[in-house]
C-alpha cells in the first residue's frame, strides 16, 4: 500500500487543546460577568401585542416585580444574564466532552506500533505514523545541492557551524537551532510563475512545525529601505503567493532596514508563533 502522507500523531490533539483553551477562556469570562449581573431572573407575560416585564428575586413570589418600559437597563442585563447561564452549561458540557477525547487520544499507541517491530521488519514496513523524533529524521534526511557563495561574500557561520550569507540569517539559524526547531537552510523549491517553465527559488529556511508536522517557508528581507531590492522582494512574495504560499499560513515573512535591524526578540516570536 501506498501511503503519500505520513498522519501526524499529534495533529488532533493540540486543535483539541486549543479549542479547550478557548472555551476555558470564554467560561472565565461569562463566570466574570454572571457575578456581576443582577439578582434574580427575567420573567415575560405576553397580554395582547404587548410584552410585560417581571423581576422575580425569589422563589416565593414567582410572578416577579414589574419592570417599568423606561427601565430598558435592568431588563437587558436580565436577559442577557439568562442567555450567559444557558450558554454557559453548553459551554462546560462541550468542555467535559473534549477533556475526555483528550484523555482517550493522548492513550493511544499508535506511533508505537512501527517503533515496536524488529529492525528487519521496519525496513520492510512504510509506517503511517512516526513517532516525532524519526519524523524528524527523515525530514531532515533530504539531500539537496547548496546554492555557491560568491568568492567575496563574507564568511558568516552559525553556532552550528554552517555558513549564512548574513548576520540576520545567523540570528535566525542560532534561535531555530536553540529551540530545535528543524530547518533546511536554502532548500531549492520549484514554483510556478505565469511563465512556460517553473522557476526555483532557495528559500532562506525552510523550518518544520514538529507538532504540527507542517513545513514553513522563513524569508528574511534584509535591505528593505533599498528601492530595487523591495521590488525584488515584492515579486517574490508575489510569486509565492500564486503558489499558494500566504503570510501567517505557511509563510514567515521578516525584514529590517538599516535604522531598524531585526532583533532576536522578534525571531523568537516568531518562531515561538508558527514553529513551536
Amino acid at each position: 500500500m501506498n501511503y503519500e502522507n505520513q498522519l501526524a500523531v499529534d495533529c488532533v490533539l493540540p486543535c483539541l487543546q486549543n479549542r479547550i483553551d478557548g472555551l476555558s477562556s470564554l467560561i472565565q469570562r461569562i463566570q466574570k460577568s454572571l457575578a456581576q449581573a443582577p439578582k434574580g431572573r427575567l420573567r415575560l407575560s405576553n397580554r395582547g401585542s404587548r410584552t410585560h416585564c417581571y423581576h422575580v428575586t425569589s422563589p416565593e413570589k414567582s410572578r416577579g416585580t414589574y419592570i417599568p418600559n423606561e427601565n430598558t437597563t435592568l431588563v437587558r442585563r436580565l436577559a442577557q444574564k439568562d442567555y450567559e447561564q444557558r450558554l454557559l452549561q453548553e459551554l462546560e458540557c462541550e468542555r467535559t466532552i473534549l477533556d475526555k477525547a483528550v484523555a482517550a487520544l493522548a492513550e493511544l499507541k499508535l506511533n508505537l506500533i512501527w517503533m515496536g517491530l524488529p529492525d528487519f521488519r521496519k525496513n520492510l514496513v512504510r509506517p503511517v505514523f512516526l513517532p516525532d523524533t524519526e519524523f524528524v529524521v527523515q525530514w531532515l534526511s533530504a539531500e539537496y545541492p547548496q546554492k555557491p557563495f560568491a568568492d567575496e561574500a563574507p564568511v558568516l557561520m552559525t553556532s552550528c557551524g554552517e555558513r549564512v550569507r548574513s548576520k540576520s540569517e545567523v540570528i535566525i539559524a542560532d534561535t531555530l537551532a536553540r529551540l530545535h526547531i528543524p530547518y533546511r537552510y536554502e532548500f531549492p523549491l520549484k514554483l510556478q510563475s505565469g511563465k512556460s517553465k517553473p522557476v526555483f527559488v532557495h528559500p532562506d529556511f525552510t523550518c518544520l512545525n514538529v507538532r504540527l508536522r507542517q513545513e514553513f517557508i522563513w524569508e528574511h528581507f534584509g535591505m528593505m529601505d533599498k528601492p530595487d531590492y523591495a521590488c525584488k522582494a515584492v515579486h517574490k512574495l508575489k510569486i509565492y503567493q500564486q503558489n499558494n504560499f500566504f503570510p501567517g499560513d505557511n509563510l514567515i515573512l521578516s525584514e529590517e532596514t538599516t535604522e531598524e535591524p531585526l532583533s532576536s526578540k522578534t525571531v523568537e516570536s516568531l518562531a515561538h508563533r508558527y514553529l513551536i
